[in-house]
């Protein structure tokens, strides 16, 4: 993912949604006050992007001899990074999917 991370909120709880679009809230009020001190400091501000999207996925431990690695894939991870990579195209720093907001 590079410098992306991917966050799961499992359905099984059923304030999930609420979670998140309050983490997007705290996320984009913790990048204003941090753009506010980059700005005094005369630097470059930072962008973000958030894709949102829901549905199904497999989450785990991929092993081989030399490497642990923990993934998450499917197609909603698939959808929620390209809505991610659309944020840069259209200058926006959140985008939900119609299967989110439904």
């Amino acid at each position: 993912m590079g410098d992306g991370l991917l966050a799961i909120f499992p359905l099984s709880d059923p304030n999930a949604c609420a979670k998140l679009l309050k983490a997007i809230d705290d996320g984009r009020q913790r990048i204003e006050l941090l753009n506010d001190k980059l700005a005094e400091d005369g630097r470059p501000l930072l962008r973000y992007g958030v894709g949102v999207h829901i549905g199904d996925l497999m989450y785990g431990n991929i092993v081989s001899r030399k490497r642990l690695d923990f993934t998450a894939i499917g197609p909603a991870v698939n959808v929620a990074s390209r809505l991610d990579d659309l944020t840069k195209l259209i200058k926006r720093p959140v985008l939900l999917s119609a299967d989110f907001v439904d």
